[in-house]
Parts: C-alpha cells; structure tokens; sequence
C-alpha cells in the first residue's frame, strides 16, 4: 500500500485499537460455537470495563440463546454501555436497536432478582431516548417472568397507555413463558384488563382463549378465575368477563354469565353475554391449521337451553333478554341446521307451544 507521497506504508495491525477489535471479533467468533466449555470464558469477557457495544450485546445474546445467564457483575458493564449510547448525539434506528436490547440483557442477569430493579432506576432514562412502542416490543419478547412483571406494571403506570395497552396485553399473551397465564389472571383480578369496544375482539380472540386454556389445566388457576369473575360485578367488566368465560364449559362459569341477563341490575348490559351465550351453540373449526378462515357448524348444549327456557318461561328480571337469546337461537337453527342430538323444543315437558310461548306477553 502506497501513502500519497509514494512512500510504502505498512498499517499497525498491532496497535492498540486493532488489538482490542481483533479480540472482540474472535470472542463473537467463539459466543457463536454452542460449548457449555466455552460459557465459562464468555462469562468473563462480559464482565470486561473495555466492552464494545456491538460486539459486547452479540456475545450477549450469544450466551443467552444457548440457554445461559449473565453474570451478576455484567450489570455494571451494561449500566455503562447503556450511559454511553445515551450519551450519543446522533440517536438513528442502529442507535435505538443497540440501547432497547442492551437494557433487554437485565433480564437474563442471575440471580434473577439483581437485574430487574437496575433496570427499573434506568428506565425513566431509557425513556427519554427510546420511544415507549421500541421498549413494548423488545421487552414483550423477553421469555422470562420478570420481562411479563415489567410489562404488566407499565400497563398500569404508563402516560396515556389506552395509546399502548393493546400492544402490552399482546405481548404477555404472545410470551412464551409459562408465567404468561399467572400474569394475565393477575390482571383480571386486578381489573387492569380494560372494557373498550375498540379490543373487544382482540380479547376475545387472544387472551380469553389463553386465561382459559391456563383456568382448564389447572384447578387452582380454575378457582382464582372463577372468583376474580364474580367478584367483578360492575357492568364495564362485562365484556371481559363474559369473553373469557364463554371459553370455559362450567357451570358456575355459565351462572357468571346469566347476571347479565338481569335488566334491572345491568339496565344498559347483556351484549356480551348474550354472544357469550350464543357461541355455546356454535362450533369454529379452522379450514386449515393455524387460518383465520372457519366453518361454522351448529352444536347442542341442552343444558345451557333448558336454562335460558326456564328463565324464559317465568316472571323476572332475566325473562325478556332469555327470550330474545332463545329467538335467535331458533332464528339461526332454521337458517343453518339444527344438530342431531339437539331437540326442536327446549322442554316437551313443560306443555308449552314452541316457539309461540317466547311471544306470550309477561304477566
């Protein structure tokens, strides 16, 4: 290599600078090479003061997929690193990347609890650089308890959150923990998930499914749900409670439903519960695995229908919306078909013309 003079010019590979890139390139080189050998010798090269970040958060990362943790003395390291690239003028997509994951590595700091609350103090700095959609979705991912924690507190803490709240209630229902269910019964029974019109699908689509299939599994989480459910009886709760209860075939899950049907508690209530209702009727079986598209088949739940006759059939409170439920249940049976081990009347018992006795005025 020639210098503009025409002088041979050799370049100092040996200086300081390329030393210290040089071994930060071969350490990413080894953190690539899954060895429960080589975590040992990665474990010390995070807790080095001279980090880089680019390299520091891939041997980082590195580590963390090969299913291990940061050492506790990392923290300080990455304490620094994040400071720095605060401390940066020009703040670009690569800048905004580099500090979302570098505070995400609190997480993986063992013991557990060491982390998370340096991450806590930093946070209201992280926040002033980094927009608050960039930390949901990096810290969303975070499989660990502690990343769900953090996403339920800024559910409830953060300016404005119906902005954002859609967007956190995803990610702990997305998270692949197993602690994901714990902290979304959590939410229930704090009230936090909200009543807006604008997520009803959304909730019932991605968490009442969830809440459900953990409530199914195990009788403790069965118990929590169903009491968190009846203790919330104001009517803004209506549409939460009945979405995630309308996913479980229980009876005292069913009785939490009916008190919607009341026209005297819940004057300007029963949508929900009426869907909630209804789609015991009804089964969706996907045209193909994981699509969006179902067939829609009819489906029997006589006990549920002897019910809603009962209710239907009597002087109250709950009469007038049974009926209605009842009409278009019958409405949709003769459209679509009604299941084979589903009779025409709710109860030939009762001697009662069907469905003509649904348009007997109440006495």
């Amino acid at each position: 290599m020639m210098t503009p003079d025409g002088e041979d010019y050799i370049p100092d590979v040996f200086s300081a600078s390329s030393q210290a890139h040089s071994f930060w390139e071969t350490c990413k080189l080894l953190a690539r090479v899954p060895s429960p050998v080589g975590l040992s010798t990665l474990h010390s090269i995070l807790l080095r003061e001279d980090a880089q970040t680019y390299p520091y958060l891939e041997i980082a990362q590195c580590v963390i997929a090969q299913g291990g943790k940061l050492p506790t003395g990392a923290s300080k390291v990455i304490q620094t690193l994040c400071q720095r690239e605060m401390a940066q003028n020009s703040w670009n997509e690569n800048a905004q990347y580099c500090l979302s994951n570098l505070a995400a590595l609190h997480f993986f700091i063992e013991p557990a609890d060491y982390g998370f609350p340096k991450l806590k103090e930093l946070l209201p700095e992280l926040l002033k650089r980094l927009s608050l959609w960039r930390v949901i979705d990096t810290f969303g991912n975070v499989p660990t308890k502690e990343a769900l924690i953090f996403m339920a507190d800024l559910l409830l803490q953060c300016d404005s959150k119906e902005r954002y709240e859609e967007r956190i209630i995803h990610s702990i229902c997305s998270n692949s923990s197993p602690e994901a269910a714990n902290v979304l019964l959590d939410l229930v029974g704090s009230g936090a998930i909200p009543n807006f019109s604008r997520l009803s699908y959304f909730i019932e689509r991605s968490v009442a499914p969830k809440l459900a299939q953990a409530a199914v599994n195990n009788v403790e989480s069965m118990r929590r749900l169903l009491a968190d459910c009846e203790r919330l009886s104001a009517a803004e709760y209506e549409a939460i409670i009945c979405a995630i209860l309308g996913n479980i075939n229980d009876s005292k899950a069913h009785s939490i439903i009916y008190r919607y049907l009341d026209e005297q508690a819940y004057p300007q209530g029963g949508q929900s519960a009426e869907r909630a209702l209804m789609n015991r009727f009804r089964s969706e079986i996907p045209i193909e695995p994981d699509s969006n598209c179902y067939e829609v088949h009819p489906q029997a739940d006589q006990l549920l229908r002897n019910h809603l006759f009962k209710l239907a059939s009597q002087y109250g409170a709950s009469q007038k919306r049974a009926r209605t439920l009842l009409l278009r249940l019958e409405q949709h049976r003769i459209e679509s078909g009604r299941p084979a081990n589903e009779s025409r009347h709710p109860n030939l018992e009762s001697g009662k013309s069907w469905p003509a006795c649904l348009f007997v005025q109440s006495s």
